[in-house]
């Protein structure tokens, strides 16, 4: 579903402060898992090519978390990494988690990434997000705010069931002009016809 090749052409601008530190290692490779305590995560490095240094949130270190941030970019060895994908199923079954803020360096979210997060309220969508995985959302009951920052997901790019079994009082807010492509989109894959959506301005 993603296309990498969209994904190459957009320039991320993160701030200094937004960095995590982790523990050093010898050498970074690809696949390689490492643990970062300050955010509560567990990152792959996805790729260590020179401007395109990438890790994705394989899953929180506590699988009864209340509330999940994750940095718009970690460093490694005094290297940053924009971490770029939520994994999929990384917070599956965590029935405790109630809100999550994401960095503005994430632009997938992958399948079931959330999958039957029963306690989950809130979610805020980053601006550069182009994908939702399928069954991303689903099954995520209480789920009844979603702040979406962005433009670029698009019908091609939501997944199937994504927000399937969320909350039938739902609301939205979505940048100007949005509205109508993002109610067509999201209910379409399982957002509840009684869902408000809110521009912002």
């Amino acid at each position: 579903m993603a296309n990498n090749g969209a994904f190459a052409k957009i320039k991320l601008t993160v701030a200094k402060d937004a960095v995590t530190e982790l523990s050093s290692v010898e050498q970074t490779k690809k696949n390689m898992m490492l643990k970062d305590k300050k955010t509560g995560g567990m990152y792959r490095v996805l790729s260590t090519e020179k401007g395109k240094k990438t890790v994705e949130l394989v899953k929180p270190l506590d699988n009864e978390v209340t509330s999940f941030s994750t940095e718009a970019v970690i460093s490694i060895d005094g290297t940053d990494y924009i971490v770029s994908k939520i994994a999929d199923d990384a917070f599956a079954g965590c029935t405790k988690l109630k809100k999550v803020t994401l960095g503005t360096g994430v632009i997938e979210i992958g399948k079931r990434s959330f999958k039957n997060c029963k306690a989950l309220t809130s979610v805020s969508l980053p601006i550069w997000l182009f994908v939702i995985g399928d069954e991303a959302f689903a099954g995520c009951s209480k789920l009844s705010s979603l702040q979406v920052q962005g433009s670029n997901i698009t019908t091609y790019t939501c997944g199937k069931n994504a927000f399937k079994g969320t909350s039938s009082k739902m609301k939205v807010t979505c940048p100007a002009g949005k509205k109508t492509q993002y109610q067509q989109i999201f209910t379409k894959q399982g957002l509840a016809k009684t869902s408000i959506f809110k521009e912002t301005n």
